[in-house]
């Protein structure tokens, strides 16, 4: 109903729109919005520990320093508890070949989920490939374990590894960013507007007042995730860089939320990275946080 109230701002001051509906889009964890499924998911549990990566257990962009699990779960949350009402067995169809790879080398060893084959090591490129095979009817919860990892040849054992990549079954790279299916989603309907204020985390990502959201400490493009790092302190979710990419390739105006905290730096960089890099034919609704 909150949306629908915007919305209806949005539409009032906007009589050529009328038309047409605008749409939230949420944060994409889960939903097959990008290629590589981990800028979707950040959740690592360290091995020597047993509990979830903290701040010294990972790097200034959020990658593991030490031997991690990582953990993905598609499973509807009434599974979690062991029964769920589905008599027509519905899944979300995660099955297939997932092309991964990563800076360092470790022991990969599937837990739950799938199988891991094709292991290599690339010693002259520092580079571990791996697939990582899911079956047919998978309930879509994976716990791949990184053992005896070394960032690089010259490091000790159990220090982590970066730039781990998992892509979705049919994809090769990950040079377009978002899925087919995702882009034909927003492409297939006329959407006025897009709001981005789930996507970029609008909500609960602030620190304390009267601490303040400063542009060097924004989440970027190079991050180990586009979903909340709290152990670096990055709580928001995708970069605007994201934003920019996403409305340049659909051509769908776009409706942003700035972060309450924002210092005056942030927004005048925010409004300089739009304006040199969205397409000069999108508008820009902008709000001040989401609702305030």
């Amino acid at each position: 109903m909150r949306f629908f109230n915007s919305l209806l701002v949005l539409l009032t001051f906007s009589p050529l729109l009328t038309s047409q509906v605008g749409i939230n889009l949420s944060f994409p964890e889960r939903g097959g919005t990008y290629i590589d499924i981990v800028k979707e998911n950040y959740r690592w549990t360290d091995l020597n520990t047993n509990a979830p990566v903290n701040e010294s257990s990972v790097d200034d962009r959020g990658w593991p320093t030490v031997d991690v699990q990582f953990i993905l779960d598609y499973r509807p949350v009434a599974e979690w508890a062991g029964s769920i009402d589905d008599p027509e067995q519905y899944r979300l169809d995660v099955s297939g070949t997932y092309k991964c790879s990563f800076s360092g080398q470790a022991n990969i060893r599937s837990i739950v989920g799938g199988q891991i084959q094709n292991l290599n090591f690339d010693a002259s490129q520092n580079q571990t490939t791996f697939d990582f095979v899911v079956p047919q009817g998978s309930n879509g919860f994976f716990l791949i374990n990184f053992e005896n990892t070394r960032r690089s040849p010259n490091q000790n054992l159990n220090t982590g590894f970066t730039d781990f990549k998992m892509l979705r079954p049919g994809y090769n790279n990950d040079d377009a960013l978002f899925t087919d299916n995702f882009l034909d989603a927003l492409t297939g309907i006329d959407f006025t507007a897009v709001r981005y204020m789930n996507f970029t985390g609008a909500n609960g990502s602030d620190p304390d007042y009267p601490n303040v959201s400063e542009w060097s400490r924004r989440k970027l493009p190079t991050d180990a995730s586009q979903a909340r790092i709290d152990p670096i302190e990055k709580r928001g979710g995708a970069c605007w860089e994201h934003v920019i990419e996403l409305a340049n390739r659909t051509g769908i105006d776009i409706w942003i939320n700035i972060p309450v905290s924002a210092d005056d730096q942030y927004v005048t960089a925010l409004a300089e990275m739009l304006l040199q890099n969205l397409d000069a034919g999108i508008n820009i609704y902008v709000e001040n946080s989401n609702e305030v």
